[in-house]
């Protein structure tokens, strides 16, 4: 992704830059979410998520990339795939979303 890249990235990096560890400014910060706009409230929702677990339990946390890799936005709805590591066969697994029995807030 080129070009412009959107107010609210650099506001979620300026909210906590512990998490991204910015060097020169939120445009060099690691983790810098390079995703289009339709992936803000999926982004927003987990750095909320993962922010209050780290000042929760005084642990630390750091991102080293955010993009798009495996979800696609089509007709207005998202579709979303996981990837799971299995330690058993050292090996990433493909999985729905659906099937692991998380549920939000």
């Amino acid at each position: 992704m080129s070009g412009f890249i959107p107010d609210w990235r650099i506001e979620l990096i300026k909210i906590s830059p512990k998490l991204f560890h910015p060097v020169d400014g939120p445009l060099r910060a690691e983790g810098m979410p390079y995703v289009y706009d339709g992936w803000r409230d999926l982004i927003e929702h987990t750095f909320v998520r993962i922010r209050a677990a780290v000042l929760a339990d005084g642990g630390t946390f750091r991102f080293s990339e955010i993009k798009e890799k495996y979800g696609i936005a089509a007709d207005g709805r998202r579709f979303v795939t996981c990837r799971r590591y299995d330690r058993q066969n050292d090996v990433f697994v493909d999985v729905d979303p659906a099937t692991l029995g998380i549920e939000e807030d």
